[in-house]
């Protein structure tokens, strides 16, 4: 709905009625998107934008009065990051996307950014206090996919292979790669890593810088088998590969925490900064790795999948049962 030109409060009531009453009907909707009128280019120059009061107000109207369409979005190209972060506590739930190039509204006058990169949307959401999570278009929660910096490097066909090198202090993706494994009944040797070509029987994992390394300087001659992408397929869920963990005798837990989160979210909040002191990588591979394939949050989603990790490697006898209790500081 655009709002905020020639309009009453009364038709913006009706477009209102008018929405809730055809879900009612249909049921067609999954959510609604109001926009507040851009006047600076237009012939209706003199009409006063809407302020950040009435966008708010408007919001949490909506919220209230359509209470069959499941999701709200402030659309931070027209409202500005920092008011759709606050729209957050106003019956919001969706902050639309990070968007290329955005022209429209920027046509029209809008002075906001023209993109955001998902960093920065994830750390105003986390300041409002609440989780961020990716969505399709039809509002189901997506678990990140590829990481890029832990797979297995192999020639031919990832069935074939007779061995896997593997480093055995990665004792996190080794039991990761093997539960992978283990769900395609494929049960390959694994040996300690060495400097032996790879060839069609012969695979390696890689992790870290030292797999970013390979893949760009071998990245047509080699097939990469991205475990992060594999697990997204199995479990649908966000893998955990690294976690701050803080001891129970430990006092002060809560103070360290809220440390440790603070410096995250400054360094996310500047991290084009530091993408551009960053000496050993190339400045738009880092830009695409830090804000594509990885994340910084640890909630409900990320707990679970730790939870799923855990019972597959007790199933393949990788770890002992035993019951481990993770609470969230």
């Amino acid at each position: 709905m655009l709002y905020g030109h020639i309009e009453t409060l009364a038709h913006r009531v009706d477009h209102l009625r008018q929405l809730r009453e055809l879900q009612d009907e249909t049921g067609g909707f999954t959510g609604f998107v109001p926009f507040a009128f851009e006047p600076q280019t237009t012939v209706l120059a003199h009409v006063k934008p809407a302020s950040a009061f009435e966008q708010l107000r408007n919001l949490a109207v909506s919220r209230i009065y359509l209470n069959n369409i499941d999701h709200l979005t402030a659309y931070w190209v027209s409202m500005g990051l920092p008011l759709a972060q606050v729209s957050l506590s106003y019956g919001v739930d969706d902050l639309h996307g990070t968007i290329i190039e955005e022209k429209i509204f920027h046509m029209a006058g809008a002075t906001t950014p023209q993109q955001q990169t998902v960093a920065a949307l994830e750390h105003a959401i986390r300041e409002a206090g609440r989780e961020p999570v990716q969505r399709d278009s039809f509002y189901r929660h997506l678990a990140p996919g590829p990481v890029y910096s832990v797979v297995v490097a192999h020639s031919g066909d990832i069935s074939k292979i007779d061995e896997i090198e593997l480093d055995p202090a990665a004792k996190t993706s080794g039991n990761l790669l093997r539960c992978l494994l283990a769900k395609l009944d494929l049960a390959p040797r694994f040996i300690r890593s060495s400097t032996s070509r790879i060839t069609a029987r012969r695979a390696r994992l890689l992790i870290g810088d030292q797999a970013i390394r390979f893949r760009q300087k071998h990245l047509d001659e080699f097939h990469f088998w991205d475990l992060g992408e594999q697990w997204n397929k199995l479990a649908g869920l966000p893998f955990v590969y690294a976690l701050w963990l803080i001891r129970p005798e430990v006092i002060d837990v809560e103070l360290i925490a809220n440390r440790l989160r603070a410096l995250r979210d400054k360094n996310l909040a500047n991290i084009d900064s530091l993408i551009a002191e960053e000496k050993d990588f190339d400045h738009d591979f880092c830009s695409r790795y830090y804000q594509e394939n990885l994340r910084f949050s640890f909630g409900q989603r990320e707990r679970e999948g730790l939870r799923v990790f855990q019972k597959l490697c007790e199933r393949h006898e990788l770890i002992p049962k035993r019951e481990v209790k993770v609470e969230l500081v």
